[in-house]
């Protein structure tokens, strides 16, 4: 009885969503509202707009890991810069494809049986062909190492016939296949060992085109971010962070050249908490009162910082921010705050 009762409550863990269940005359806003979760969508081109759509998304949340399997038509699925800046998930994805695949812009051709990473706080573009996945969503204060690793694999792939890839791979199906037969505790455990597999294969994998550009510790590296996010409103200056964490200039710009230098990272920080704050629902600060609140001098370098980095002033993100419309679908909202609270 008590296994039983395990099993009936992971239901609760549980979200489904199937364009088969709808009228085919809304099920693209139906896709697009799901989907917006983690990206938006759109047509392959001015060419080829999306009409009608088939698609279905189920997903398992146990403790700080979302599992998932998705199967739709070839759509482009994108993450850009508004929409990084308006959600502001810090999360990666982690991706083995069991059918199709499609070209990632600017980068390579996922194909069958690949494994694919992306970091929901970068940009990201990719045309899909008619696929199914399944996917890890792993928060990235998890684990310092591994998020070491997979911000150095962003946008990459790992071919499936690496003989790690496919045991990863192996390992996902059993544990979707499986699902119904496992207890909440024990699909967590099961989850807990397969982000672990995870971690150690990519780490084993080291393919030569995703090598570290630097040796400085992880941990190190995430502990400069987090006191970053938490001081964005303070002055951030090289010299204030090498002293709070008693490293030279030349180990903080080590730490930092992916992310295009150091001030580069805080400004990026910044206009993101910014963005964030004009979609605020209500928020009365001035304009000017969120540029200080963000760290940032003056008005006009605010100004023109954010408009050169969105395309659009502050003033309109605003407006935006106070017609959008409170969502009426109950499961699209437990995914939000699945999402939000990884």
């Amino acid at each position: 009885m008590e296994q039983e009762n395990a099993k009936n409550s992971a239901s609760k863990h549980r979200i489904e969503f199937c364009t088969d269940n709808v009228d085919a005359n809304v099920s693209l806003d139906f896709w697009k509202d799901k989907m917006e979760a983690f990206f938006d969508v759109k047509g392959f081109g001015e060419d080829a707009p999306l009409q009608g759509i088939q698609g279905h998304i189920a997903l398992l949340q146990t403790n700080r890991t979302i599992f998932g399997k998705v199967s739709a038509q070839r759509q482009t699925f994108y993450r850009d810069n508004q929409k990084i800046a308006s959600d502001s998930l810090d999360h990666f994805i982690v991706q083995v494809f069991l059918k199709g695949g499609g070209p990632v812009l600017d980068g390579p051709t996922v194909q069958n049986g690949d494994l694919f990473v992306i970091d929901m706080a970068r940009f990201h573009e990719r045309l899909s062909y008619p696929f199914t996945n399944l996917s890890f969503i792993i928060p990235r204060d998890r684990d310092p190492s591994l998020s070491h690793i997979l911000e150095r694999l962003h946008n990459k792939t790992l071919p499936g016939r690496h003989p790690l890839v496919a045991m990863i791979r192996r390992q996902m199906t059993q544990l979707w296949d499986y699902q119904d037969d496992f207890s909440i505790a024990q699909m967590e455990l099961a989850m807990e060992n397969t982000v672990e597999l995870i971690k150690a294969t990519l780490n084993q994998s080291n393919p030569a085109s995703c090598e570290a550009t630097y040796n400085a510790s992880p941990a190190l590296g995430h502990a400069i971010r987090d006191y970053i996010e938490q001081n964005l409103g303070r002055p951030l200056e090289v010299e204030r962070l090498v002293a709070r964490f008693q490293i030279s200039r030349a180990q903080l710009y080590r730490l930092f050249a992916q992310h295009s230098g150091i001030s580069r990272y805080v400004q990026e920080r910044r206009l993101m908490m910014a963005y964030r704050l004009l979609l605020q629902k209500g928020n009365s600060l001035s304009i000017f009162s969120i540029a200080a609140t963000c760290g940032f001098k003056s008005e006009s370098h605010f100004s023109n910082s954010f408009r050169a980095r969105f395309g659009r002033t502050a003033q309109d993100v605003r407006a935006e921010g106070n017609i959008l419309k409170l969502r009426t679908d109950g499961d699209r909202k437990l995914l939000d705050q699945w999402l939000s609270d990884l």
